[in-house]
């Protein structure tokens, strides 16, 4: 007998008690389920957490796979030039209780996490830049002091370290912007302490998403703060469980 296909709802139930399991790594989808995605994010959430790909089966019968973008400077100044603005509508004026309190541990609170991005803009990316592009024979970068925020951020207040923020990233972003960087200066390389050759393309990208894991983690940090308050839906709130 034909039985209609079950209904997101339906769909919903069956999955929270039948979670999907992971038996590969890619998962084939056909197209036509792509415009139901934003209809249940929790659907979408369970498939992207247990596949390394997914890959849509078009109607006319080609695979179509979803790409990644490819890093331009003008993509990546969209992001970083946002940055300090983004930060400073998340936190100015808030009270203490939500950026002065970490993850438990060793974990960083909003405020340390501003400091840190404040040491990228001083010593990190431009500097690494610089180094990338110059003509010295040894362009190996300086360790990057990932703890270094603990000390240069004493005695300031959060609102000094926004300022400062956008005050250093908007002198580094002229600095890019001067540079007018072509397609052969993004493959020219740098040496890493850790990770050895690595290209300036490869450091502009890492920056650029280095800004969107911190605006997460800041995100995580605050949400974590109400974790005792929120009861019971804690299990549908996925920053929770990070």
């Amino acid at each position: 007998m034909f039985r209609p296909a079950p209904r997101i709802p339906d769909n919903k139930k069956y999955l929270n008690v039948n979670p999907l399991q992971l038996k590969g790594d890619i998962l084939l989808l056909a197209s036509d389920i792509v415009p139901l995605l934003s209809a249940t994010t929790m659907i979408f959430s369970i498939m992207s957490d247990n596949f390394q790909v997914l890959i849509f089966l078009s109607l006319n019968g080609k695979i179509t796979r979803k790409q990644e973008m490819k890093c331009t400077l003008p993509k990546s100044i969209e992001i970083l030039e946002r940055t300090p603005d983004v930060l400073i509508a998340m936190l100015h004026n808030l009270s203490a209780d939500w950026t002065s309190g970490n993850e438990g541990g060793e974990t960083w609170s909003v405020f340390d996490i501003v400091g840190h991005l404040i040491e990228g803009e001083k010593t990190d990316w431009i500097p690494r830049m610089e180094i990338i592009l110059s003509d010295k024979p040894d362009k190996t970068f300086e360790p990057f002091d990932r703890f270094a925020q603990f000390e240069e951020s004493k005695g300031k207040s959060l609102t000094q370290l926004l300022d400062e923020f956008k005050r250093l990233r908007n002198r580094n972003i002229e600095r890019l912007r001067s540079k007018n960087l072509t397609d052969q200066n993004s493959e020219e390389k740098g040496i890493h302490p850790a990770f050895g050759e690595i290209t300036l393309s490869q450091l502009l990208s890492t920056w650029t998403v280095h800004d969107l894991n911190h605006i997460a983690q800041i995100a995580s940090v605050m949400a974590k703060q109400y974790k005792a308050e929120v009861g019971p839906w804690v299990e549908y709130l996925k920053i929770l469980q990070l």
